[in-house]
């Protein structure tokens, strides 16, 4: 029913990619691969974008597991900078046609503070210095890609689309 709702956007050609963003918990395992499974079979015409916020989906050996497995059923693998993993960039894995890069921002802090409203986490504006390092990888994904998507989702008040008016002239030197 999900796929089927989206689907007139899909056929529109104004669906960019379906994001399955899985939470912490969801570690490499059978069970996860099977999930996996599920929606890869569930929306398989469809590009479908995934989200690890598990390091371990990117560390080895379970790194080229997963790597491997997207790029065999055609789904997306979202690089990502995210505050729950201090310095976690992800590998620039490219395993569909479409590079996704996610940037959550870095409000460490308010993320794992007990009792914060949701919208404190997304609190954080990045700085030029930060973003910096994912121009180098945005132009390296896309290099290679027939689509690129960045998205910030740091998304209290319009520090989102701050960040992303300075990507957007960093990628073209200006």
């Amino acid at each position: 029913m999900f796929v089927s709702t989206l689907r007139p956007l899909y056929e529109a050609g104004k669906l960019g990619c379906l994001l399955f963003q899985f939470p912490p918990w969801f570690v490499p395992s059978k069970r996860s691969f099977d999930w996996l499974t599920l929606v890869a079979d569930k929306a398989r015409d469809m590009n479908v974008a995934v989200e690890f916020r598990h390091r371990t989906w990117i560390e080895s050996p379970n790194q080229d597991r997963a790597i491997d497995f997207l790029r065999e059923h055609g789904m997306t693998f979202v690089v990502l900078d995210g505050p729950w993993v201090p310095g976690w960039l992800g590998p620039e894995a490219l395993t569909s046609n479409v590079a996704y890069i996610r940037l959550h921002g870095r409000n460490r802090g308010a993320w794992f503070k007990k009792g914060v409203q949701t919208v404190e986490r997304y609190r954080y504006l990045c700085t030029d210095k930060e973003l910096r390092p994912w121009v180098a990888r945005a132009r390296s994904v896309a290099e290679r890609a027939q689509h690129t998507f960045v998205l910030f989702n740091n998304c209290f008040a319009d520090y989102g689309v701050r960040n992303a008016g300075v990507f957007k002239k960093m990628v073209a030197g200006e």
